[in-house]
């Protein structure tokens, strides 16, 4: 009998934002590293700059974290007229923000700065020995003082190669997948990765889409991988039959449940969330991942790939 099978040569490679574990309930630290990781890095940039650089960055937080409460105290203000605990509130928040304000102003080159972190890794500008810790009024939006720091500082200060070290390094990870073909005669075509997965299919029509449909799934799969591979070196039990994907309502983002004490992990994984029964069929094989070890491990691609491929 004759046959043909192709060589594994055909290498893809995807960057992916990088999950975010969240243990319960103790490691603050971690979770406050990871969330806040492009505006820490920047943050540690400028102190080992110093001069002026660290002295503008001080500068910048301390205008932005008073901007997002000012808003927010109006927006308050103006949404809860009449009630006399809104008041007091937004008085409260107001009065906060134009301390920021004036702090800020305050800062010259006699100023002593620096920047440290409280006992749960939050960032503290400590200016003249009084600590000021960055935070955000918008508990919706937790990133939002991040982002706003960043993109002035980023325009104000000369911080490309920060910039780019983030782009490149702190918020991506990188999938390289190879996989091919292979084709017998007598059996089901496969499509076949050099790691041990096998999705066979029936026959090779569409045969396109249905090489993209694996390679979207697997590089989940590597992704959710690496991160329970991570949350088990950092000490977190992995429990299988405790573990489920569910998707958070008005995002495209998802969750993994990891054990009965509720640590997380938030991950996109959108094609995998709509394979059926994925704990069942997928286990083995992300096992001997997070083990660093390797198995064939055979899928019955046209049932799994069902809803991408309809």
């Amino acid at each position: 009998m004759t046959w043909f099978c192709t060589t594994l040569a055909d290498v893809h490679r995807f960057e992916m934002a990088p999950p975010l574990l969240q243990i319960y309930p103790a490691n603050m630290k971690l979770t406050k590293q990871q969330h806040h990781a492009a505006l820490y890095a920047l943050a540690n940039d400028m102190k080992l700059r110093g001069g002026e650089d660290l002295a503008d960055f001080v500068r910048i937080g301390l205008y932005e974290m008073a901007a997002l409460y000012e808003e927010e105290a109006r927006r308050s203000g103006a949404s809860e007229a009449g009630k006399s605990l809104a008041y007091r509130w937004t008085d409260t928040t107001m009065t906060y923000a134009n301390d920021l304000y004036r702090t800020a102003d305050a800062i010259t080159a006699a100023t002593t700065i620096d920047i440290a972190h409280d006992d749960t890794d939050e960032l503290m500008f400590i200016i003249n020995g009084r600590p000021w810790l960055l935070s955000s009024p918008v508990l919706d939006k937790p990133l939002l003082l991040d982002e706003r720091i960043i993109d002035r500082a980023c325009r104000e200060i000369s911080c490309d190669a920060v910039a780019t070290a983030l782009e490149e390094g702190a918020n991506k990870r990188v999938i390289v997948i190879d996989a091919d073909w292979v084709i017998a005669m007598g059996k089901p075509p496969e499509y076949v990765t050099g790691n041990g997965l096998h999705f066979v299919f029936r026959d090779l029509d569409n045969r396109p889409a249905k090489q993209i449909a694996c390679l979207k799934l697997i590089r989940e799969m590597e992704l959710l991988a690496g991160s329970l591979r991570d949350a088990v070196t950092r000490g977190v039990t992995i429990d299988q039959d405790q573990l489920a994907i569910q998707s958070l309502y008005g995002s495209y983002d998802y969750r993994v449940r990891l054990n009965r004490f509720g640590d997380t992990i938030y991950i996109k994984l959108p094609e995998l969330h709509h394979v059926q029964d994925w704990i069942t069929q997928l286990w083995p094989w992300l096992r001997a991942r997070m083990e660093d070890g390797k198995i064939e491990h055979y899928l019955q691609a046209d049932a799994m790939l069902a809803y991408t491929l309809k």
